[in-house]
């Protein structure tokens, strides 16, 4: 009769008692130093892997800053980094879905521009005020040739049009 502890029944039973194992629950010395692997070459290994995530974060916010155009939603990383904080911050009220974001670079005498469209159950009445509140509410004021609305540099204008169950609504700004 074999003296000590029955062999444990989570799968060690294949092990004699005294016989070195690999702990795949937690990686400690023993486990990697059962694999080949020394102190020195975790190390490595850990930096790169943080090399690599740093590389990929660094390529993307590369492509984000060099895209000339590109279309986004709420919560992306382009979202924030592409997007102005003007139309980030627009209302839409009764939006029947969630909004679409885009963001041009410009090109040539093309000013940049940012925009949010959406679809709305909401009156163009009711949306119309909403926008003029928000507008006002950040400093802009009415131009009369084209109802725009301008602050500094920064132009602000949108379209509603009648759209498959309720409103299609764009609005634009250009810096």
């Amino acid at each position: 009769m074999p003296s000590g502890p029955p062999p444990s029944s989570c799968g060690n039973f294949l092990y004699k008692q005294n016989e070195p194992r690999l702990n795949f629950g937690r990686w400690d010395r023993a486990s990697l130093a059962l694999l080949g692997y020394t102190e020195g070459m975790r190390l490595r290994i850990i930096l790169l892997a943080v090399g690599l995530c740093f590389l990929l974060v660094a390529g993307y916010l590369l492509y984000l800053a060099t895209a000339e155009s590109l279309y986004t939603k709420r919560g992306t990383p382009a979202f924030w980094f592409a997007i102005s904080r003007v139309i980030r911050e627009t209302p839409t009220p009764g939006a029947l879905e969630p909004p679409l974001y885009y963001s041009s670079a410009g090109d040539g005498p093309k000013l940049p521009e940012s925009a949010v469209h959406f679809r709305t159950s909401a009156p163009a009445a009711e949306v119309e005020r909403s926008l003029q509140q928000f507008v006002l509410t950040l400093g802009y004021r009415r131009r009369a040739e084209d109802n725009a609305y301008v602050k500094g540099r920064s132009i602000l204008s949108w379209e509603i049009t009648p759209a498959l169950g309720g409103l299609q609504v764009t609005v634009r700004e250009q810096q």
